[in-house]
Parts: structure tokens; sequence; C-alpha cells
């Protein structure tokens, strides 16, 4: 008697995948309403469509091409992470200057 036993664990992986997915959207939504938008809408610039201006105005998070930004996920975190290295060193310097 031969017992065949599925290992595949499609179901996990694409349940991380989805949440992977959700975490950087919300923290790009987050970024976009920060008081650091405008710098993380430059930063990731290239995945905004342009304002169609005889259309209604629409937020750049309803502009963002998600699925570039999928497709390109590692470069997306790395701009992130490197806007939030930057603003800290910003915050660390004006620190230093007011103490």
């Amino acid at each position: 008697m031969v017992v065949v036993e599925d290992t595949h664990d499609g179901v996990k992986r694409d349940r991380d995948f989805k949440e992977r997915h959700r975490r950087l959207r919300a923290t790009i939504e987050a970024a976009f309403e920060s008081q650091f938008g405008t710098e993380t809408q430059e930063a990731l610039a290239e995945f905004i469509a342009p304002q169609v201006t005889d259309s209604v105005a629409r937020a750049p998070a309803e502009r963002v091409d998600w699925e570039r930004i999928w497709q390109r996920y590692d470069e997306v975190v790395r701009k992130l992470e490197q806007l939030a290295r930057e603003r800290e060193e910003d915050d660390d310097e004006s620190f230093l200057l007011l103490s």
C-alpha cells in the first residue's frame, strides 16, 4: 500500500504573500499621509500615475500602480527604508542643533 502525503504548502505561501502586500500597501498609504508625504511621493514617483487635468482630483495613493510595485517589491522597500533613515538623520541633526 502506498500512502501519498501532500507536503505542498501553497496555502501558507499565498497567505504570506497577501499579508506582505497588505503591509506594504498600508505602509505606503501611511507614508503618503504623514508629514513626509511629499518626500515619499517624490521617491516613488515612477510608481504613481500623473494626475489627469480634466478628471476628478485623485490622491496619490489612489493613482499608485500597485502591479508595478509588486513586481519591484524589493526596490520599493529599499526606497522606503532609505527615506526612513534620512528622516532619522535629519531628526538627529535637528535635535543636536536645538541642544
